[in-house]
């Protein structure tokens, strides 16, 4: 029996578009060992594996890493299975010293806003996701400057074990063929 497992394609084809960032990524920085690491699961595992990862003495390197947060509801019904709600994180490494303008100068303009096109334009060119245009993906954006736990006047707490500069991607809209979502039983 022919079954549709959306989540394991949404995942898979994350990994996919992740792994085309990294590349496009070297090639845009020059540097061959500039590696994207890609994470999904919820914020508390992202975060235990972040923590396992840095216990890790072969080198990982943890930062820039996206992550696709995970619940995330797919509707099917077309010829496409449509994710109307992901959740994506781009994010770096700071310095907790850090004020806005050097958050901007070290890590938004030449790390985080570089690979964010770079998402766009990997999930746009990819054959599995329906929309080909990265200007029309639809998505909301948000820059987190030392991200933490929202508080009466920005971060309070830390979102992660780390202190980390971020691009929150919500409300994150795409279609899978459907043809890419099918498990046999």
């Amino acid at each position: 029996m022919i079954q549709y497992r959306a989540s394991i394609a949404v995942v898979s084809v994350f990994a996919e578009i992740v792994s085309e960032v990294e590349r496009l990524y070297k090639l845009k920085t020059g540097v061959g060992t500039d590696t994207v690491m890609f994470m999904h699961g919820h914020p508390n595992e992202v975060n235990q594996q972040l923590i396992d990862l840095s216990t890790v003495t072969t080198g990982v390197k943890r930062y820039p890493f996206i992550c696709l947060l995970q619940d995330f509801t797919e509707t099917g019904g077309s010829d496409y299975v449509e994710c109307k709600d992901l959740h994506v994180l781009i994010a770096n490494i700071t310095d907790p010293t850090y004020v806005a303008s050097q958050r901007y100068t070290y890590n938004f303009l030449p790390v985080l806003y570089p690979l964010y096109d770079l998402l766009l334009y990997a999930i746009a060119t990819n054959t599995k996701v329906k929309e080909s245009e990265a200007g029309r993906i639809q998505h909301e954006k948000t820059d987190r400057l030392m991200w933490g736990k929202s508080g009466v006047y920005g971060s309070n707490g830390q979102i992660f074990s780390d202190r980390i500069d971020a691009i929150e991607i919500t409300r994150l809209q795409i279609g899978l063929k459907k043809s890419h979502c099918l498990t046999q039983i």
